[in-house]
């Protein structure tokens, strides 16, 4: 599962951190101790890190859930799965000669 983290440092400015983990009761303590270097980085990116002692908060961040594109039929409905799949079952042939 991946976790993002808000974390606010020292200075008032915001970094996320994205971070695969197994179980989706880990804390944010836990995540930064995972990924923390033997000389206390918190690696934010490629090129990009900070120092685990100028981290003042970390949050998780819960992600908007996201919706499908809502395509409205000539009338004005929304297109529903069950839709796609009787037009697809009613007008769909095979080739000829397959």
């Amino acid at each position: 599962m991946l976790i993002t983290l808000r974390l606010t440092l020292k200075n008032g400015e915001e970094r996320l951190l994205a971070q695969e983990v197994e179980d989706a009761d880990t804390t944010p303590e836990q995540i930064l101790d995972g990924v923390t270097t033997d000389d206390g980085s918190v690696p934010l990116g490629d090129r990009e890190s900070c120092r685990l002692d100028e981290i003042v908060d970390a949050v998780v961040v819960v992600p908007e859930p996201q919706r499908g594109p809502t395509w409205p039929e000539a009338d004005g409905a929304p297109l529903r799965d069950e839709d796609v799949a009787g037009a697809m079952g009613s007008a769909f042939e095979n080739p000829a000669g397959e």
